[in-house]
């Protein structure tokens, strides 16, 4: 028999493996167009994307896929940034905080975080409730004292990806500065959300204080 929470495990299953197929195959043409790798290469690693999608839905079943979920968030993030025009990029990078937010402190995000905590022990330093199982299994990564959503790692990438685009041209280690000190702005950023809201409400928004942080150099590399 089906149950509620069977299907819900279906689903996050097949969502997984597509977004996991998907995300590798479109790095493996990216490499082919570059010429990285040729063309049987390319083929034999479009079939080992599903056995990458196997593993991903294979491990987030096992309860063991926290890392790589960030890891094909942050793919994803940078993914989007070769796809999307610059202007796109830089409007979501710019709403997605303020809908972060409005979706935890009075959304749907808001209660299922609230509905964690509860069916939860209570952890260290705040988040959802550490490694227990809870309903936000496979929507965020758990860490030691706290969690990320996965969407958290996209936007991440997404940002520090478009500072390195554009900033490129003025030279490798400008990019790289620049991406640099967007990891230490986010980390900053992380560390007023634990003090703001985790400290407050036992959860939080991760986008708004890291993206506030990060507006100056986003601004910089989007006008210059």
């Amino acid at each position: 028999m089906f149950t509620r929470r069977r299907l819900l495990s279906l689903f996050l299953s097949f969502i997984w493996f597509v977004l996991s197929v998907g995300v590798f195959q479109f790095y493996v043409i990216m490499y082919y167009r570059a010429g990285f790798i040729d063309e049987i290469n390319a083929v034999r690693l479009m079939w080992a994307s599903l056995l990458f999608g196997a593993l991903t839905v294979f491990l987030l079943r096992r309860r063991r896929g926290d890392l790589l979920l960030g890891f094909l968030g942050s793919l994803a993030g940078a993914m989007f940034v070769q796809l999307l025009p610059p202007a796109t990029v830089v409007a979501l990078l710019a709403a997605l905080p303020i809908y972060d937010y409005v979706m935890v402190s009075k959304g749907l995000l808001g209660k299922m975080v609230r509905r964690s905590r509860e069916m939860s022990p209570p952890s260290a330093g705040g988040g959802e409730g550490g490694k227990a199982d809870t309903p936000l299994f496979g929507f965020v990564v758990r860490l030691k004292t706290l969690s990320l959503g996965v969407g958290d790692f996209v936007v991440y990438s997404m940002a520090l990806s478009f500072l390195a685009m554009r900033l490129v041209e003025y030279g490798r280690d400008t990019a790289l500065i620049a991406v640099g000190l967007g990891a230490v702005l986010i980390y900053f950023g992380l560390m007023l959300t634990v003090e703001v809201f985790l400290k407050r409400w036992g959860y939080g928004p991760a986008l708004p204080f890291p993206m506030l942080l990060l507006s100056p150099l986003i601004a910089l590399a989007w006008f210059f």
